[in-house]
């Protein structure tokens, strides 16, 4: 039976039975029609105010993938075809009364010859704030709905995958002091539902900053903020409260912008306190008409729920998953990122370099550093043909096991667009882990898709 992180994480899952796996999965599942109705009610909204969208985007897609190591073991390696369909939309709109933001997909695997059972995995992230009283008084609707590993010695596979979704809403009050003044008032009530893992929860939030304009596009900031997290079931802990107090900055100009909050904060646990710095900074600078730079930077006290939300950027179905350990232990995160992205014509290249660490309270065995990199070339031919490339790499360490996992991937595709919304794409995808303590192995992936988009 594989061993989910809410039990005794210093066993590690074993491949071998995935048949008995699936029941016992089968068997422990809980009832999905809480978080379905959360992120359909979200959906729904925000498609409704997409329909005046000022940015809106599509795609459906239908296809299949060969592999020859569906499961992802070092030994025993079975191959498999997947039939798939899916679709992703992107849309935001804004008006006097509305703003919302959806980045949402949906894929639907069929595994041909039974090495699992069908799954579906979407990855949403969607806003919508209603403005009452415009510039005065605003309530916020927020949704993260994806997908998960329940064990993070393990590798991805369906057998080693939750849905997790996190649905927060509650007020934003401002209280303007003159032209350059106000008083903001924010609260939030934050619920984290996990499909199997048992570390379910509630977030209640507040949070009061005094704001002044330095001038039209710059900005200082005092803030103060208390988070209440509950668990619905004891496990390691039932509660803990976290706080927060720093000083921030912000800034635009036309070439890009610039944020930082910086200060304290400190998580109040049943038994003991901890305290530590808070930073938040991000800077976004274009550096020609062409290219632009991103930089960030994030150290804070965290949890499951608020690190899915927070960092589980849309991964566009490549991961299968966001990098989150569903435990009941908060935890010091520290991330860092740097993005370059340069078009020309028909050329767009695009890197990434990160670097994170999680220490946890408790649950020491989870504290891992992770280090890696991606970077992306594409190249659109006159033919209509458009070729791409990806290259991948994640380091990880477990520092208290010492378990370390390196993972590389490589991928090419062709896309070729027969008319202004039909192309296809043919890909190959190679997968490698290699790891000291845990689970190795190499994949390789075929991908034929059918593809329904307008043209750029």
């Amino acid at each position: 039976m594989v061993v989910t992180v809410a039990m005794d994480m210093t066993v590690k899952s074993a491949p071998g039975d995935i048949s008995r796996h699936l029941n016992d999965r089968a068997a422990n599942r809980r009832p999905r029609n809480t978080v379905l109705w959360r992120c359909s009610a979200v959906l729904l909204v925000l498609s409704g105010s997409a329909a005046n969208a000022a940015e809106f985007d599509y795609e459906f897609w239908l296809g299949a993938t060969y592999s020859d190591n569906i499961a992802r073991t070092e030994e025993s390696e079975v191959d498999e075809t997947v039939a798939l369909t899916g679709f992703s939309l992107t849309a935001s709109s804004e008006s006097n009364r509305f703003e919302g933001d959806l980045d949402a997909a949906f894929e639907y695997r069929e595994y041909l010859d039974d090495s699992f059972d069908s799954e579906l995995i979407p990855d949403v992230s969607g806003s919508l704030v209603v403005k009452l009283l415009p510039s005065v008084f605003h309530w916020v609707f927020e949704d993260d709905f994806g997908v998960t590993q329940n064990d993070p010695f393990g590798v991805s596979t369906p057998e080693n995958r939750e849905d997790v979704n996190v649905f927060a809403t509650g007020p934003d009050w401002y209280i303007r002091f003159g032209k350059r003044t106000t008083f903001v008032l924010q609260g939030r009530f934050r619920d984290s539902y996990f499909e199997l893992s048992d570390v379910d929860n509630t977030t209640t939030s507040g949070t009061i900053s005094l704001v002044r304009s330095i001038s039209r596009n710059r900005s200082v900031s005092l803030n103060a903020s208390v988070d209440a997290v509950r668990y619905d079931r004891t496990l390691s802990i039932d509660e803990f409260d976290r706080r927060y107090a720093y000083f921030g900055f912000s800034s635009e100009v036309s070439r890009g912008a610039f944020e930082f909050q910086l200060g304290v904060n400190e998580v109040d646990l049943p038994d003991d306190t901890r305290s530590g710095a808070f930073a938040s900074v991000s800077l976004v600078r274009s550096l020609s008409s062409r290219s632009q730079f991103t930089v960030a930077y994030d150290q804070r006290y965290s949890d499951a729920g608020d690190v899915f939300s927070r960092f589980g950027a849309l991964g566009a179905l490549g991961t299968d998953f966001r990098e989150v350990i569903p435990v009941d232990d908060p935890f010091e995160t520290r991330r860092f990122s740097a993005a370059y992205s340069y078009n020309r014509n028909a050329v767009t290249v695009n890197g990434t370099a990160y670097w994170s660490e999680d220490s946890y309270e408790l649950r020491t065995d989870l504290t891992s550093e992770r280090v890696g990199g991606s970077a992306n070339l594409s190249v659109a031919l006159r033919s209509g043909l458009t070729l791409r490339g990806r290259v991948a790499l994640d380091d990880r360490e477990f520092t208290v096991d010492g378990q370390s996992d390196r993972d590389t991937s490589v991928g090419v595709y062709a896309d070729t667009r027969m008319t202004r919304l039909l192309s296809f794409t043919l890909g190959y995808e190679y997968l490698d882990r290699s790891s000291d303590r845990g689970q190795s192995f190499s994949e390789n992936r075929y991908v034929l898709r059918v593809n329904f988009s307008p043209a750029d």
